[in-house]
């Protein structure tokens, strides 16, 4: 019998996320010829899941977004305990130790991005990182988009040359419920939104949706309704009660059911920044829900106007506003979209087939 293959998976975040959540979805839906290890924070929820996945001793802690040479050195005994072929990197601060274990280890590497995390950096912050992107990517034996976007954003920072990107696209497993055509007459209409409080998801935006529904006189035919958590959170419920918005935004926390909880609404709003692949858009798609998103990286790659959702130029959310209101308006329209969503991801975006690509690279 041919000996399992072992397989590091690294992941520098095991809070609530699309990354953590590509991970879990990876590795409980993979097949028998691998043998999974996964170092991860001691994160809520997503570390028990793992552990759950590929029991305690194939666990190992590292810090939360931070490098520490200790994780390092503990890293590399780790490896050479377990006897690890291929070493599966996924974002950023993964990456940097993944691509160095690699080098020391001569072990095979594999990048995930997961998107340009780098908003926020200025210039310098940025050619910084540029380069040392270029250099660990040298040792990255393939480097993953999961978008043509993020594609080619990779070949337009000059990281690395075409031939060693793969574009492996985000799948989700689709699930049998779908959204009821009652929820058109919904009053009010409930807009989902699944975040991490962040500068990147950019969820305070939705009070700027809000304020312009308010001045149109249309607040109350709406409801949002938020799931997640952040660094940003606790500023944000300050300005929806100073804003007194306590019944338009209703704050749902970090529900680990927050999926099961789409199939209840209109459609689905996302205010970001950038994205890779968002698995969250996905997911809406998959219960019919239609998007209304920002026309970023990402978002897209998904979202055609008037087919499953709509682009609004983040920097004039009145636009947003314009398209929810032609789509409350319109229940043809809606029923359309709606219909159109479901079967666009059911169509090209199956866990399975991304299950597939990515065994396929393990195996070359």
């Amino acid at each position: 019998m041919q000996n399992k293959v072992n397989i590091l998976q690294i992941s520098v975040r095991a809070d609530i996320g699309g990354g953590p959540e590509h991970l879990y979805n990876l590795v409980k839906g993979s097949t028998q010829k691998f043998n999974y290890f996964i170092a991860a924070p001691n994160d809520k929820p997503y570390l028990e899941l793992f552990r759950s996945l590929v029991g305690n001793d194939n666990i190992i802690i590292i810090p939360h977004r931070k490098f520490r040479v200790s994780a390092f050195l503990s890293l590399r005994e780790f490896i050479k305990k377990n006897n690890i072929s291929i070493i599966h990197s996924h974002g950023k601060g993964a990456g940097i130790y993944g691509r160095l274990l690699a080098l020391i280890t001569g072990k095979r590497s594999i990048h995930t991005l997961h998107g340009f995390h780098i908003g926020k950096y200025n210039l310098l912050q940025k050619q910084l990182y540029f380069f040392i992107e270029r250099i660990l990517s040298i040792f990255s034996q393939k480097i993953i988009a999961v978008s043509e976007g993020e594609k080619k954003h990779i070949l337009e920072s000059n990281i690395c040359s075409e031939s060693k990107i793969l574009v492996i696209e985000n799948g989700i497993k689709i699930p049998d419920q779908f959204i009821s055509q009652e929820n058109f007459n919904q009053t009010p209409k409930k807009l989902m939104h699944l975040t991490r409080f962040d500068y990147q998801k950019n969820t305070s935006q939705l009070i700027s949706i809000c304020n312009e529904l308010k001045e149109r006189k249309e607040l109350n035919n709406f409801q949002f309704n938020i799931y997640g958590e952040g660094e940003e959170f606790e500023a944000f419920k300050q300005q929806i009660i100073d804003l007194e918005l306590e019944n338009s935004i209703i704050l749902k926390g970090a529900d680990p059911n927050a999926r099961e909880k789409l199939v209840e609404g209109f459609c689905y709003i996302s205010t970001s920044r950038w994205e890779g692949l968002p698995i969250s858009l996905l997911e809406a798609f998959a219960v019919g829900l239609p998007v209304i998103c920002s026309d970023t990286t990402g978002n897209n790659d998904l979202v055609k106007n008037n087919f499953n959702g709509y682009l609004y130029d983040i920097s004039d959310p009145s636009q947003a506003v314009d398209y929810l209101l032609n789509l409350s308006a319109d229940q043809e329209l809606w029923s359309k979209l709606s219909t159109n969503a479901r079967d666009f991801v059911t169509n090209n975006y199956s866990l399975e087939k991304m299950i597939s690509k990515i065994e396929q690279v393990y195996d070359n």
